[in-house]
C-alpha cells in the first residue's frame, strides 16, 4: 500500500469521528442556549419562584383561536395584616406581573370606577370647556367639592375635584351634561371597557356607587390604568397633591386635595387612584417609580390599603434591592375616599 493511499484512508476513518463529535457538540450548545434562555425567565423571591410571563398573557389575553393563554401568577409572601382580598403587582419597566391573588375575581370597585369616567371625559370634552353644574349634581352621594347649584367650571378644573378629592358632584356634572344625559355615559363606559378588554367590568354608575351589577377586577384596574398612563393630562392630575377649582361666574374657589395620602408620605408615589364603599372595602390604584423601579398595585377589598401597598412594595424592593428600603416621610392627611 502506498503512503498516499494510507493517508487517504486514515482521513477516511477519522472524518466519521469528527462529524460524530462536531454534531455532539452542536446540540449540546443548542441545549445549553435553551437552558440559559429558560432560566433567564424564573426569577427567585424572597420564599417562592415567580414565573414572569409575557405582557400579552399576564393581561390575560387570548390567543388566534380565543383561548386562554397560559398563565402563572403566584402570590407574594405576605405576613400576617395583610388584608386585600385581591391584589396584583405590576413592573412597568418588564411588562411582567411580579405577583398577585383572585386577579380575575369580580369585585365591588368603588370610586376607581372613576378612572374610567375620567378616560370617557378626556375622550368627549375639551378641557377648556365650560359645564354648568345641574340641581342633581348637588349633594349626591358619596365625598363632595360642596357645589351649587347654576355654577360653572372648566373640565380640567372639574377634572382635579373628581379624581383628587374623588368628587361625586364633580362626576355627576359630567355625566348630567353628556348629551345623552347620565345613562348614556354609563353606556358609552361600558363600550369604552368591552373595546380596552375589561372582560370583567361592568358599570351602572360613573360615581362607583354600591350596585350588584357594578364591579371590576385587580387585572380590568390594571388595564385601565395602563391606557390612561398613555394620557399626559391624566397623568398630572392624578398625581397633584391638590388644586383649586375657579368657578367663573360668582368667582368662588373651591380647594381638593388628594385622598391618597402615599402621595404625601412616600417618595416616588405618582398618584393615581383611591375608593371606598362599604361593599367594596378600601381600593387603590397606587403608582410608583423611584430609583429606576417603576411600578403599579391595585389593592381591591382592603380593611387597610395603604399598609398593603407598602409592604407589596417591600417585597419588591427586598428582593430586586435587598440593602435598600423604602422611606416615609412623617406627614400625616386625613384619609379619603
Amino acid at each position: 500500500m502506498s503512503k498516499k493511499k494510507s493517508t487517504a484512508n486514515f482521513f477516511s476513518v477519522y472524518r466519521k469521528y469528527y462529524l460524530l463529535i462536531l454534531g455532539i457538540l452542536l446540540i449540546s450548545l443548542s441545549s445549553f442556549l435553551n437552558y440559559k434562555f429558560s432560566e433567564s425567565k424564573v426569577v427567585k423571591d424572597l420564599k417562592k419562584t415567580i414565573v414572569y410571563e409575557p405582557l400579552e398573557s399576564v393581561l390575560g389575553d387570548s390567543d388566534e383561536n380565543g383561548d386562554k393563554k397560559a398563565e402563572k401568577i403566584e402570590e407574594l409572601p405576605v405576613q400576617n395584616g395583610f388584608s386585600a382580598k385581591s391584589y396584583i403587582l405590576y413592573d412597568v419597566n418588564s411588562s411582567q406581573i411580579v405577583g398577585g391573588k383572585d386577579v380575575d375575581v369580580l369585585l365591588p370597585n368603588a370610586s376607581t370606577t372613576k378612572l374610567m369616567s375620567a378616560y370617557l371625559v378626556i375622550k368627549k370634552y375639551p378641557l377648556d370647556s365650560i359645564l354648568t353644574v345641574p340641581a342633581e349634581c348637588v349633594g349626591v352621594e358619596g365625598n363632595n367639592v360642596g357645589f351649587v347649584a347654576g355654577e360653572k367650571f372648566y373640565v380640567e378644573d372639574l377634572l382635579y375635584g373628581m379624581l383628587l378629592r374623588s368628587a361625586s358632584d364633580a362626576t355627576c356634572v359630567f355625566s348630567a351634561n353628556y348629551s345623552k344625559g347620565t345613562p348614556g355615559f354609563v353606556d358609552e363606559m361600558n363600550k369604552e371597557a368591552k373595546n380596552l378588554r375589561l372582560e370583567n367590568t361592568h358599570y351602572t354608575n360613573p360615581i362607583g356607587l354600591d350596585d350588584v351589577n357594578h364591579y371590576s377586577s385587580s387585572r380590568d384596574l390594571l388595564k385601565m390604568t395602563l391606557e390612561l398612563r398613555k394620557i399626559e393630562k391624566l397623568k398630572i392630575v392624578m398625581g397633584s397633591r391638590d388644586f383649586t377649582l375657579k368657578e367663573i361666574s360668582f368667582g368662588k374657589r373651591y380647594y381638593v386635595s388628594n385622598t391618597n395620602e402615599l402621595l404625601f408620605t412616600l417618595p416616588g408615589t405618582v398618584g393615581y387612584k383611591t375608593g371606598f364603599t362599604s361593599n367594596a372595602g378600601e381600593c387603590l390604584v397606587f403608582g410608583y417609580n423611584n430609583f429606576g423601579t417603576e411600578l403599579i398595585i391595585v389593592i381591591m377589598g382592603s380593611t387597610d390599603r395603604f399598609s398593603d401597598a407598602k409592604q407589596l412594595l417591600r417585597l419588591y424592593e427586598q428582593k430586586a434591592h435587598p440593602d435598600a428600603g423604602i422611606v416615609e416621610s412623617t406627614t400625616s392627611v386625613k384619609p379619603g375616599n
